[in-house]
């Protein structure tokens, strides 16, 4: 976020979350999503002129950890495995 603010890039939009499954073990969770971040992406900061735009139908799975000293969920990895959803 560092490199792209010294860039002059910012974000823009909201991406859109379409959780397909959740499976808990214990401490750990694994969501799957199928998100749209059709209305998000990068912009010129000075402009606002869009240099990217994303897509409608993109895979995630996040893995989640449960912080023991307060009960809230944290997300640990993110992975993108392409494909359709």
């Amino acid at each position: 976020m560092e490199r792209q603010k010294a860039a002059g890039i910012t974000t823009y939009g909201q991406v859109t979350v379409r959780i397909l499954s959740v499976e808990m073990s214990g401490s750990t969770a694994k969501v799957v999503d199928c998100q749209d971040a059709s209305h998000a992406g990068q912009a010129d900061a000075r402009t606002g002129a869009k240099k990217t735009v994303g897509v409608a139908r993109m895979l995630v799975h996040a893995m989640l950890v449960r912080d023991t000293a307060n009960g809230t969920w944290k997300v640990s990895k993110t992975e993108f495995p392409g494909g359709a959803c």
